[in-house]
């Protein structure tokens, strides 16, 4: 089966519609209009002609209605089918939900994505996940619920793809390592504190895994140190933010290829970064797995 999997898609994360150049993480935000690198973006993505577009959340700043109704429209221009998955900034401050739901229907699945949705192809299995948080004692946690991550190990086991894809907004692994080996000052927006249960219960064996998650506003990449179970965790940078990137993946057989490509580059050459270290090493913008 593995040999038969074909399909092309782009990646596109953080797009933070709301913000203005106030606004920063690691860089100060590109522009007060942020509304329009997504379309630039979106522009881009057309050129490239994939075969549909995972959008790994924080489409808003706020989740206020006009932030989404302008997201929204932004990614209805792409040619390609598409899905979003819900960031953080995707909820209100007094934690409802609805308004991304009101905006995205249809488009923000949870658990395994109906093929009448994207065009997958046999072989290959889509699960986006929603994840919830909050605080105890002070200390914030990000958890998948139980029963999404039982829903979605079901589904794999009764299809029994060659490759599941996950996208979630949060990264499934603890990348405070990574963060200390760019810069001893990095900042850290927090990872899910159930990563690691989340990638063991979804992840093998019998297929391969690729994770997909957005939040950091980094380019980072990291592969399972073994064979059985195999995965590969791509955490994508924010397109409101130095790089402003996207990625297109192609999965070719056993090869999955990674590839990173400006979505804004006027707006990055106006606006030279104070931290750079977020476009990642080489292997974190351009990776063959497999093949």
């Amino acid at each position: 089966m593995d040999d038969l999997v074909r399909a092309r898609f782009a990646v596109v994360t953080d797009l933070h519609i709301g913000s203005t150049t106030a606004n920063r993480w690691h860089n100060r935000f590109l522009t007060d209009h942020p509304e329009q690198t997504a379309e630039t973006a979106v522009a881009a993505i057309n050129r490239d002609a994939p075969d549909f577009v995972i959008v790994l959340g924080d489409v808003s700043d706020n989740a206020r209605e006009e932030e989404l109704r302008l997201a929204r429209a932004a990614l209805d221009r792409l040619e390609a089918p598409w899905v979003v998955c819900r960031g953080n900034h995707d909820v209100t401050a007094q934690g409802d939900r609805a308004p991304f739901d009101r905006a995205f229907a249809g488009h923000a699945p949870v658990g395994l994505a109906d093929r009448a949705q994207l065009p997958l192809p046999g072989g290959l299995a889509l699960a986006v996940l929603d994840a919830g948080w909050g605080q105890v004692d002070g200390r914030w946690w990000v958890n998948v619920p139980l029963e999404q991550i039982e829903a979605v190990r079901a589904g794999v086991v009764a299809t029994r793809p060659a490759l599941l894809v996950v996208a979630g907004h949060f990264p499934f692994v603890d990348q405070a390592p990574f963060i200390r080996s760019m810069a001893a000052d990095g900042r850290n927006a927090g990872t899910q504190t159930d990563g690691e249960r989340t990638i063991a219960a979804l992840a093998g064996p019998g297929y391969r895994t690729l994770l997909l998650t957005g939040h950091q506003h980094f380019h980072h990449i990291v592969a399972s140190s073994t064979d059985e179970p195999a995965w590969l965790h791509v955490t994508t940078a924010s397109l409101a933010e130095y790089p402003a990137e996207y990625r297109i993946i192609t999965i070719d057989g056993r090869r999955v290829t990674i590839e990173t490509r400006p979505a804004a580059p006027d707006l990055v050459a106006a606006n030279p970064p104070e931290v750079d270290w977020v476009r990642g090493r080489e292997a974190d913008r351009e990776r063959v797995w497999g093949g």
